[in-house]
């Protein structure tokens, strides 16, 4: 799982191409763009088939992303009423 969670670190900080762990392809609709994600490594393939991630194309926020199993099992995540920047009163952590 380590390598699945530096793949979801490197999405989000923007350094996911510098990976040379996983074969990445893009595709784009009027809305969209689509990361087809495949690991090359076999450990990370036994785990994880293929991650779709769906990003806005005029925000780059992420929409959804979809993570295929080789049993044929998948998850799906879909970010809804999102929330940027809030203020979270630093009481609630005492």
């Amino acid at each position: 799982f380590d390598n699945m969670n530096i793949l979801v670190q490197n999405s989000f900080s923007g350094n996911i191409f510098s990976e040379k762990q996983y074969e990445i392809k893009l595709a784009e609709s009027d809305t969209r763009y689509k990361l087809t994600i495949r690991p090359i490594e076999e450990k990370t393939r036994s785990l994880i088939l293929i991650v779709d991630v769906l990003l806005n194309k005029e925000t780059f926020h992420a929409e959804s992303i979809q993570f295929y199993e080789p049993s044929g099992d998948n998850t799906h995540i879909y970010f809804r009423n999102r929330t940027y920047n809030k203020f979270i009163n630093p009481g609630l952590f005492e």
